[in-house]
């Protein structure tokens, strides 16, 4: 009895914190007990060690999402391209930038702009259409308004087309006129045609295009602001003047590129090889089906599987644009919705760019395809067109 005390008091000995080991085991060595035994202090260092990592992982998870997330949806900051090896530097952008103020004006409108002297606004005449456009702006034209001949913003290319001109040569004319990095710019038609709106949103694109964003268009041109004179003949802000404006001092404007608003031919090629985008066209009817000639193209046709939405059923009787439910509904009538992306194509860039206004105020993702129907008769393949 005394023999088997004496064992289980020794055997409460040998173990770490007063351990029973079953008879005849000898206690753990120093080292087996730093493996086996529980030491409060290593658990918790693992769980920092643990949770370090965790956290780490996090970061970097986090980083990689902001990272994405920057680059594929940040602002239309500009990149710096020089012009040559010492001279001035152009931004380029490829978003727009955002707007803060309205693309589309009434008279009303620009009558309240003016009464309240707020902002610099710029008058900009669009004439455009007949042989002596500007004569018609010598004739009459908003007060204070300057004449912007859209050709300054063309030339042409070798093969015997037109394209943009470069930025530097936009800038320097558009400075010309007068124009300040920080005008308000109000475009406005001559309403020498039923669809000489077109002259108007054509320049509101150009100025897209060349990264200024603060351009507007008065819906209804010259004829919806002497309609407002004569409800106002005492007003003499809605005067409209004659003959050649006064002299200007050369503004500050400053001109990029951004190509949001444009798809070149190889842009609208590999568009329809994905089969992901709508195409709009804005020709005439029977340009459309093949009934008429489009005399400008190397052939009768159509982009593939493109919808027709001419022109003319933008536009009221006075050559403005429709009410903007009006134009959302003759887009839903065609089955357009926003799921897709657009691009806009007429016979040319001018042709097409009433319509695609229409689709940009719609709210669309939309790019207007600046080469249009006479570039892809010629270059684009057949198995991309349907013929007549």
């Amino acid at each position: 009895m005394y023999n088997a005390k004496r064992e289980n008091a020794v055997s409460t000995m040998n173990g770490p914190e007063n351990r029973l080991y079953p008879l005849g085991q000898s206690a753990p060595s120093a080292a087996e007990r730093s493996y086996y035994s529980f030491d409060t202090k290593r658990p918790k260092l693992g769980s920092c060690i643990w949770i370090s990592i965790v956290l780490f992982i996090l970061f970097i998870l986090i980083l990689i999402i902001c990272l994405i997330v920057f680059f594929t949806l940040k602002p239309a900051y500009g990149t710096q391209v020089s012009n040559s090896q010492n001279g001035p530097h152009l931004l380029v952008y490829n978003q727009p930038k955002l707007s803060t103020h309205r693309d589309l004006l009434v008279a009303d409108d620009l009558l309240e702009l003016l009464q309240k002297n707020t902002g610099h606004l710029c008058l900009l005449d669009t004439a455009y259409f007949g042989s002596s456009y500007q004569q018609l702006y010598f004739e009459e034209h908003l007060k204070n308004s300057r004449h912007f001949d859209i050709r300054k913003a063309l030339e042409k290319t070798p093969d015997g087309g037109e394209q943009l001109v470069h930025p530097l040569k936009f800038q320097a004319y558009a400075r010309s006129l007068g124009l300040q990095k920080d005008c308000h710019v109000i475009l406005y038609d001559h309403g020498e045609t039923e669809d000489s709106i077109l002259s108007a949103t054509f320049a509101w694109w150009l100025f897209k295009v060349y990264s200024f964003e603060r351009v507007s268009i008065l819906n209804g041109g010259l004829g919806a602001w002497q309609r407002l004179a004569q409800r106002n003949p005492n007003l003499e802000l809605a005067v409209v003047e004659r003959g050649q404006p006064a002299p200007v001092v050369e503004g500050n404007f400053i001109a990029g590129w951004n190509a949001f608003w444009l798809s070149s031919y190889a842009d609208t090629l590999e568009a329809l090889k994905k089969n992901r985008t709508v195409f709009l066209d804005a020709r005439p009817t029977g340009h459309f089906t093949g009934q008429d000639r489009d005399q400008l193209a190397a052939k009768a046709g159509r982009i593939r599987g493109a919808i027709n939405i001419p022109t003319e059923t933008l536009l009221t009787k006075q050559g403005a644009f429709k009410q903007l439910p009006e134009l959302k509904q003759e887009m839903k009538n065609k089955r357009i919705s926003g799921n897709r992306p657009i691009i806009v194509y007429s016979s040319d860039a001018l042709q097409a760019s009433a319509l695609y206004f229409c689709t940009v105020q719609a709210g669309y993702s939309t790019k207007l395809f600046d080469g249009g129907w006479i570039e892809f008769s010629a270059k684009g393949p057949n198995y991309l067109i349907d013929l007549y």
